[in-house]
C-alpha cells in the first residue's frame, strides 16, 4: 500500500473551524454559566427565542442546532425556572411552542448586553473591515457548504 501524505491539520478548514467553534463556545460559556446558572443548550435556546418567539421544541432542534433530548431536557428546565413559557399551537393544539416569560427576557438581556462586549474584546485584534470580512467568508463557506452538502 502506497503512503498516503497525513492532512496538515492546522490547514485543513473542518479541523480549525472545530477547533474554533469548540473553543469559543467554552469561552462564551463562561459569561452565563456561572452568573445565571445556564447550560449552552438553555442559552441557545434563550438567544433563539429572544430573536423569533413561538418556536416548537422541533424549530428549536434545527436553529440552536441541537438534538431531541437536550433540548427537550433545557425546555423542561427553562420552564421549571419560568425564563420560558409554553402556548398551545393556535391552528394545531396538540403542538406546543415556546417564548420567553418576562424573566426569561430579563436574563436574555442581562446576557446579550455582557455578550457583545465580549464580543468586542474578542475582535479587538481585527480592524473593523476585516471584521466585515470575517463574516462575509464565513457566510460564503456556509453557503458554499449548504448548496455542496456532502457531494464531491
Amino acid at each position: 500500500m502506497s503512503k498516503v501524505t497525513p492532512l496538515d491539520l492546522n490547514q485543513f478548514l473542518p479541523y480549525r473551524l472545530a477547533q474554533l467553534s469548540q473553543l469559543v463556545s467554552q469561552d462564551f460559556a463562561l459569561l452565563y454559566q456561572a452568573s445565571e446558572q445556564l447550560s449552552v443548550a438553555q442559552w441557545r435556546i434563550l438567544a433563539n427565542l429572544a430573536v423569533e418567539a413561538d418556536l416548537s421544541a422541533q424549530h428549536l432542534c434545527e436553529r440552536a442546532q441541537l438534538d431531541k433530548s437536550k433540548v427537550s431536557r433545557a425546555l423542561r428546565e427553562l420552564l421549571e425556572r419560568g425564563l420560558v413559557a409554553r402556548v398551545r399551537d393556535a391552528q394545531d393544539s396538540r403542538a406546543n411552542r415556546h417564548c420567553l416569560s418576562e424573566e426569561g427576557w430579563q436574563v436574555y438581556a442581562k446576557i446579550a448586553k455582557r455578550a457583545k462586549a465580549w464580543e468586542k474584546q474578542r475582535l479587538s485584534g481585527l480592524s473593523e473591515q476585516e471584521q466585515q470580512d470575517l463574516l462575509e467568508l464565513l457566510n460564503k463557506v456556509q453557503l458554499g457548504v449548504e448548496n455542496s452538502h456532502g457531494s464531491l
